[in-house]
């Protein structure tokens, strides 16, 4: 993959990991009786970035597992 397309794909997976996170941030002040004695809006937001963090992690991996077996030839189509 160039080094175009993967910048491509880094910029979608940074945006969908910032909605993401923007819309698990809100979901305190929307519903904040949810949290009631379970955590506080700084507590909240706090593992709303570190859960982004993770995700993009993930995402990361799972593009670089399927792009491997691309390259391998798993996804080859014989007929």
């Amino acid at each position: 993959m160039s080094v175009a397309d993967m910048k491509t794909i880094e910029t979608q997976v940074d945006e969908l990991v910032e909605t993401f996170r923007d819309l698990m941030i809100q979901v305190f002040d929307k519903e904040p009786e949810i949290f009631e004695g379970r955590n506080t809006k700084l507590g909240w937001h706090t593992e709303c970035h570190a859960a982004s963090e993770e995700l993009e992690l993930q995402i990361e991996v799972l593009i670089e597992r399927v792009e491997g077996k691309l390259h391998d030839g798993e996804f080859r189509w014989d007929d």
